[in-house]
């Protein structure tokens, strides 16, 4: 799944022009968004990892380890820890892998509505950059949209 992702994002880059490094903020910002969504209390310690040669995605909550937890968002005591990782220690700070699969449907359609926002604000902010003749500037129709965007300059190209 993973390398047909990475895969598809390559195509992206290729069919639309638009940047990989884009399309991965995108997608990063997606994911909190739906993470968020189930978590509302955590904001800065989930970190978003995109590998594209292991053509992973990993999705981590960071937490510090500590005696008493006051925190539970940030904090996690040293027993829990030990359960992530066997060398956690007192002040450390541990990463504990979010399951992405278990995202509610509502926040997965949330997440896909901010990548097809994603793509279509990069369309459109090349937009006004492509020359006024260029087949790219109008899509897949360029007859149709030609007329509809210059409809007020009667410009027939």
């Amino acid at each position: 799944m993973n390398a047909e992702f990475f895969a598809a994002i390559e195509d992206i880059e290729k069919e639309k022009g638009i940047p990989r490094e884009y399309m991965y903020d995108k997608i990063r910002q997606a994911m909190l968004a739906a993470f968020r969504r189930d978590h509302p209390e955590n904001e800065d310690n989930v970190e978003i990892i995109l590998d594209e040669d292991k053509k992973r995605i990993d999705m981590q909550v960071n937490k510090l380890v500590v005696e008493d937890v006051t925190d539970p968002t940030h904090e996690i005591d040293l027993e829990a820890a030990k359960k992530v990782t066997r060398r956690a220690r007192l002040g450390d700070t541990i990463a504990i892998p979010v399951e992405t699969k278990k995202f509610g449907r509502i926040a997965a359609q949330a997440a896909k509505q901010v990548i097809i926002q994603g793509i279509q604000g990069a369309r459109d902010s090349d937009w006004h950059r492509l020359p006024r003749g260029s087949p790219h500037r109008c899509g897949f129709h360029p007859h149709f949209l030609q007329q509809r965007v210059y409809r007020s300059h009667a410009s027939h190209e």
